[in-house]
C-alpha cells in the first residue's frame, strides 16, 4: 500500500500523463487530498519540491470524497491509497512516481511476543502466509466488497482465506 495520485484515464490521455513528473504538462491543475496534504511532503510539498509542479491549487477534502470530486471535475488530480477500492475496474489512473516521494505503508501484523509464544510456530506460519497474499489487488478487491458492496468484512475475510486455501 502507499500513498499516490490518481487521475481520470480519457484526463491521463488527453495530457498525455503518465508519471506524477508529467503533471508539469498541464498549465493548471487542482489537487484535492486530505488537509494534511497541503503541508506534508508525501502531498503537495514533494510535489514541489521533488517535481517541481508549481502549476496547482490545493483542494482539501476528506478523505473518501476524492473520488466524488474527481468524477464531478472539482478537482483534476486525487490524493489517493493504493488499495482503495474504487481503483477497481479502471475508472481512474494511478499515475506513477518515480521519485518515490510517496513510500510505502506496507500492512504488517503486530503480534506481542508473548502471544506467539502463548500460539506456537503455526500461528507465525499462518500469519506469514497471509501476508505472502495480500497484494494491493487482493486488497483493493477486499476494500471494494467491505466499502462498496457493503459486505461484512469477517465474510469478506473468510473468502479470501478460503479461495487462498487458507481458510
Amino acid at each position: 500500500d502507499a500513498d499516490g495520485v490518481a487521475v481520470k484515464p480519457g484526463y491521463a490521455s488527453s495530457h498525455g500523463l503518465k508519471t506524477v513528473g508529467d503533471l508539469k504538462k498541464v498549465k493548471h491543475f487542482t489537487y484535492g487530498g486530505p488537509p494534511e496534504n497541503r503541508t506534508r511532503y508525501q502531498g503537495a510539498v514533494g510535489m514541489k519540491q521533488a517535481y517541481g509542479l508549481n502549476n496547482f491549487t490545493f483542494r482539501p477534502l476528506s478523505i473518501g470524497l476524492q473520488y466524488k470530486a474527481l468524477a464531478s471535475g472539482r478537482i483534476d488530480v486525487a490524493a489517493i491509497f493504493t488499495t482503495d477500492a474504487q481503483l477497481q475496474g479502471g475508472k481512474y489512473t494511478v499515475l506513477t512516481d518515480p521519485k518515490g516521494i510517496f513510500g510505502f505503508q506496507n500492512v504488517a501484523p503486530v503480534v506481542s511476543a508473548k502471544t506467539l509464544r502463548e500460539q506456537g510456530p503455526g500461528f507465525a506460519q499462518a500469519l506469514n502466509a497471509v501476508s505472502a497474499k495480500l497484494t494491493n489487488e487482493a486488497m483493493q478487491r477486499m476494500n471494494a466488497a467491505v466499502d462498496l458492496d457493503k459486505q461484512k468484512p469477517a465474510a469478506v475475510a473468510q473468502a479470501f482465506l478460503q479461495a487462498n486455501g487458507l481458510g
